[in-house]
């Protein structure tokens, strides 16, 4: 059956059978590891261990063995996933989650000190910008742990000088990536400023629909997506995006990671956002339309970082990376042990929330309203200006969500 796109709010879908929405890449892999994962299940089982993350010498786990998964709330410092934790005891501390993170963080020397003397083990770290990396350590293990979730032994790579971020709108003294995304199944809901980590023996439900189902790979300790862009109305171009839900933009491209991504005609020179390692200059402009895979972002605002932004600093090759400012129009679901990104369109500029109908589409709660997209004219310096009205050039965009 031929597949037609519905074009609402920004997002489109494709109403193509359910199946076209499901990742079918990288099968094999993904079999033999649930293979190699049940195995150590059952291995564990008989040697008298307990949960997935004994048996699989996960950093993070439950704290009491028969909890199946945990919510917590989390702070929306100007769009961003901060959750309070507590180190060794003491706290309560400011950690961001960050899917770009190939380690656990500790950005304030202060909080370091309470893993003890700083180590020999000495290392650097470097961020997307322009500033020198920053000098480090790794820390011996400690304790930290939120809500009904702890990793009893956790090793920090940890900055001798305070790293911070003035978007962020609060103190942070830490980043939580590979080691936490690794040991659960991560779903955030940006509406309800909530992520759940569950465990990743129990089977997700997916009576809804409207999920996509995107394959993952990790590589550096990174997840990435394969995705699309229309360049223009006759040229799409395939993109490996790290997704990275530390990261305010929507989407970032590195032109030089293809000579057929170029700069759009219509640009404003900017800072395009703030790294471990400074302000990251470059231009802003708008891509005609994102594929993830059956949804669709049309007039997407991007970052074109300045190719001096990223050197030798990119571990991962890549074509850019999906960051927060995208991936919270979503509901997320972040399954690493399964290589699989799971997307479910959640709410409207106004509010308004996408549930399932009758008919399996997606229906609004609420009427659809307009809102004024900025296309040039001021910087954004947050996920929140962004979307501000902007004289004397602006986009008028209507919003809402699609069906499947």
């Amino acid at each position: 059956m031929a597949s037609t796109t519905r074009q609402v709010s920004g997002i489109e879908a494709s109403n193509a059978p359910a199946r076209q929405c499901r990742g079918r890449g990288g099968w094999l892999s993904r079999w033999l590891a649930y293979v190699l994962w049940w195995g150590a299940l059952l291995l564990a089982a008989h040697n008298g261990q307990a949960g997935p993350s004994a048996a699989l010498n996960l950093p993070f786990r439950f704290k009491q063995d028969h909890l199946r998964q945990v919510a917590i709330s989390y702070k929306g410092g100007h769009g961003f996933i901060i959750i309070v934790a507590r180190l060794n005891g003491q706290g309560p501390f400011n950690f961001l989650l960050d899917t770009g993170t190939s380690a656990s963080v500790i950005t304030d020397p202060k909080v370091g000190e309470l893993l003890g003397p700083a180590s020999a083990a000495t290392c650097t770290l470097a961020g997307v910008g322009r500033q020198a990396p920053h000098a480090a350590y790794w820390s011996r293990p400690g304790r930290l742990e939120f809500g009904q979730i702890e990793a009893p032994a956790l090793s920090f790579v940890v900055t001798t000088q305070a790293v911070t971020n003035k978007l962020l709108g609060l103190p942070l003294h830490g980043i939580l990536g590979y080691d936490l995304f690794r040991s659960f199944v991560v779903t955030i809901q940006p509406r309800l400023n909530q992520v759940i980590f569950a465990d990743p023996a129990q089977p997700l439900d997916l009576q809804d629909h409207a999920w996509a189902r995107l394959p993952l790979t990790l590589e550096g300790n990174k997840a990435c997506v394969n995705a699309s862009i229309a360049v223009t109305d006759s040229l799409v171009l395939p993109l490996k995006l790290v997704v990275d839900t530390g990261a305010g933009h929507a989407l970032s491209l590195e032109t030089a990671s293809d000579p057929r991504l170029c700069l759009p005609a219509r640009r404003t020179r900017a800072v395009v956002g703030h790294g471990l390692s400074g302000p990251i200059t470059g231009y802003l402009g708008r891509i005609s339309r994102l594929q993830l895979g059956c949804y669709a972002l049309s007039s997407l605002l991007t970052s074109f970082p300045d190719s001096s932004n990223l050197g030798s600093r990119i571990e991962v090759p890549r074509n850019g990376t999906l960051g927060l400012a995208a991936l919270r129009r979503f509901d997320i679901v972040l399954d690493y042990l399964h290589y699989q990104l799971l997307l479910r369109p959640n709410a409207q500029p106004d509010g308004s929330a996408a549930s399932s109908s009758n008919s399996g589409q997606l229906a609004l709660r609420r009427p659809l309203r307009k809102s004024r997209v900025p296309k040039s004219g001021k910087v954004p310096t947050s996920p929140a200006e962004s979307i501000a009205v902007v004289k004397p050039d602006e986009e008028l965009l209507t919003r809402a969500v699609a069906p499947r």
